[in-house]
């Protein structure tokens, strides 16, 4: 897992700054309309006596998300009054959203996925996800190297 700090507080305060912006929110990969599992042999099976709905409320995916101070505590209150829900993501940031009436923002600068582990990647990519030792730390070295040169894509 490879976060880019300073590119994730700079969205953030952005976020905060803007009038629009909720004062309580999940921000990262929201999941939409996503189904539980109910085959037995997926790893992220879940019965239906365990969720009864048929999907998800949306969710941010558990690799990398941030959050506001007043979301987390609302998220707490929540927690105390839901079950627990043994998949992390759906649980704090769908489920108990839900519950506290606290948004769940998109931003397609967080991702699941495995980006090309370069400088000029994560220099407008706050993360990335499944990287070895040797890739973060080079990541890391190429995203502050000021000879780093990226190529500019092409329209």
């Amino acid at each position: 897992m490879y976060v880019n700090v300073p590119l994730l507080v700079q969205t953030l305060r952005g976020q905060a700054a803007s009038p629009e912006s909720p004062r309580a929110f999940v921000m990262g990969s929201v999941q939409w309309g996503a189904q539980p599992m109910r085959s037995t042999g997926s790893k992220w099976y879940t019965p239906y006596d365990v969720f009864k709905e048929d999907t998800y409320p949306n969710y941010v995916s558990g690799t990398a998300y941030a959050m506001t101070s007043l979301a987390s505590r609302l998220l707490f209150e929540a927690s105390l009054r839901l079950p627990t829900f043994w998949l992390e993501d759906i649980y704090v940031t769908g489920l108990c959203s839900r519950k506290a009436g606290v948004s769940v923002l998109n931003n397609d600068l967080f991702t699941y996925n495995t980006p090309l582990a370069s400088g000029c990647t994560f220099r407008n990519q706050i993360s990335g996800h499944r990287y070895s030792l040797e890739d973060i730390a080079f990541i890391h070295k190429a995203l502050y190297d000021p000879d780093t040169v990226c190529e500019r894509a092409s329209d």
